[in-house]
């Protein structure tokens, strides 16, 4: 699905803007008002997650007041699980996901509640307040907590520049507002770096950040996919984007991991940028999405099989240096901060004569990735 929202530059800041679009009715599920965000990998997570909080906020602004926790659990579990199973390789999705679970529970266990809509809705209003503000290194999110939710990319930039040296080739991977950030920064700082941007099929990430780099001033230049290697060859480093971090495994876009064996035998740096939302709930990282065939080959012949795989798992400690809003990091050496049990998905209660399902063997947990 193509984006609804352009990232775009103007003279003094880059940032999202959301494509015309009428407010949504409140009638209906909230798995139904969701539905339009389940196959948007094009805009970027986190403000896809501020949209989520504004359609789903509304949503639960409409509920009566006398609405019970065991119905609110219901059918927000009905919209988190189509919205988790899609998007939640993201690691501000899933971090979104697990707030709004987390809070259904804490509201649940509070003794002078009304119901979960005052709280649920205040959490949601929390993901719209975007002030610019960076949560402490290790400070982890909980429910109704005043930490902010997604941090701004353009944090990233600061950190970066001062590796950079005045007329660097830079070959960039993906699309990400971390990346359109930092262009832009080395172009006001004055250091005119030559970009090289690597296209890839079938989101055409290559020549939206090609796109944007133009707009900044920079030298650009577009490679297809295939000459990815040769355009390493020629850069002083390779830069990255990614939506999703992991202490083992990083999500990027299809053809990094091949990447890195060039680079690492050519000494050639490869950097990921990325503000620490990206990092996923899951601790260790999770397996990439696998994709959509339709996206890649719509009218294809019947029998044809297509990979529509977009992105890939790599390494995380494979690259030179993080870039997050807290200065650079080496991956291989983090101290990544431990992660808590995540919260569970709601189950409806059993009825007392229901029977039983098949037992889960012992030890055994669910994938949630």
């Amino acid at each position: 699905m193509a984006s609804r929202v352009t990232y775009t530059f103007t003279s003094d800041q880059a940032g999202p803007q959301t494509l015309g679009g009428e407010e949504g009715s409140a009638l209906g599920t909230l798995a139904e008002h969701l539905q339009e965000f389940l196959r948007d990998t094009g805009t970027p997570a986190a403000e896809l997650a501020r949209q989520v909080s504004q359609e789903a906020q509304a949503w639960v602004f409409a509920q009566r007041l006398t609405w019970g926790q065991e119905e609110a659990e219901a059918a927000i579990e009905e919209a988190l699980g189509p919205l988790e199973e899609a998007q939640g390789w993201r690691g501000v999705i899933a971090t979104w996901i697990d707030q709004v679970r987390g809070t259904l529970a804490y509201d649940n266990g509070r003794q002078d509640t009304s119901g979960p809509r005052s709280a649920l809705a205040e959490e949601m209003g929390l993901w719209l307040e975007a002030d610019g503000s960076l949560r402490g290194q290790s400070e982890i999110l909980s429910p109704l907590c005043d930490a902010p939710r997604v941090i701004p990319p353009r944090a990233v930039a600061p950190h970066v520049l001062r590796e950079l040296q005045p007329g660097e080739t830079i070959l960039m991977i993906g699309w990400s507002p971390e990346l359109v950030e930092c262009s832009r920064a080395a172009y006001q700082a004055g250091l005119a770096p030559e970009i090289l941007v690597a296209e890839c099929r079938p989101g055409l990430a290559g020549r939206r950040m090609t796109r944007e780099v133009a707009s900044a001033g920079l030298r650009a230049r577009l490679v297809l996919d295939a000459g990815m290697w040769e355009a390493a060859r020629e850069a002083d480093r390779v830069w990255i984007a990614t939506e999703s971090i992991g202490a083992t495994h990083t999500i990027t876009q299809l053809g990094v991991a091949g990447l890195m064996e060039l680079c690492l035998q050519e000494e050639i740096p490869m950097e990921l940028l990325a503000t620490t939302d990206a990092c996923h709930p899951s601790g260790l990282g999770v397996a990439a999405p696998v994709g959509d065939p339709d996206r890649v080959w719509g009218d294809r012949p019947e029998g044809v099989e297509v990979d529509g795989r977009f992105f890939e798992s790599v390494p995380t400690s494979a690259f030179t240096l993080w870039f997050c809003e807290h200065g650079a990091r080496t991956p291989a050496a983090y101290e990544w901060p431990s992660h808590g049990q995540r919260p569970a998905p709601y189950a409806p209660p059993r009825e007392e004569n229901e029977p039983v399902g098949e037992a889960t063997p012992e030890g055994a947990e669910a994938d949630r990735t």
